[in-house]
């Protein structure tokens, strides 16, 4: 997670767009494992962190699960996706079995790619424990239901 936090926070700074640390959440917690919380405990928090925040107009949220969380909390509050809040998350189910499912534009990753680096890397690392290595593998956005094209 911190390396996706890392990469939109670049992302504002490239774009000359100031990021905001005040308006991030990191206050759910019925996704991490061994957790006792419940995803209604989250939309609860969430109702009231989007409630302060009425000016808010879009969100990157770093896992597909905290998205329907946040959608869920929208909801609630009364605000529309993607009318009045834009949602966009890291990786997304495939709809191969809901076809009806919300699609949220999302980052999609090559988990194949992730999986042929991971089992690369782990043969270097039996061979030289001492090698430590960065990947940066190529991601794709795809665009869903949850975004509006603020370029009109």
């Amino acid at each position: 997670m911190r390396d996706r936090r890392t990469g939109f926070v670049a992302e504002h700074a490239h774009h000359h767009v100031p990021h905001d640390p005040a308006n991030e959440f990191r206050a759910t917690r019925s996704t991490v494992p061994g957790s006792h919380a419940t995803p209604d405990d989250d939309v609860r928090a969430l109702v009231g962190y989007l409630t302060d925040r009425p000016d808010l107009q879009a969100v990157v949220v770093t896992e597909y699960h905290l998205a329907v969380l946040v959608r869920e909390a929208d909801e609630q509050v009364g605000l529309r996706v993607p009318q009045d809040l834009s949602i966009v998350c890291f990786d997304h189910p495939g709809r191969l079995f809901d076809r009806g499912s919300f699609e949220f534009t999302h980052i999609e990753q090559d988990e194949a790619a992730m999986g042929t680096e991971a089992v690369r890397i782990a043969r270097e690392l039996v061979a030289d424990r001492g090698r430590v290595q960065r990947v940066a593998l190529e991601t794709r956005l795809v665009v869903g239901g949850s975004t509006v094209d603020v370029r009109r």
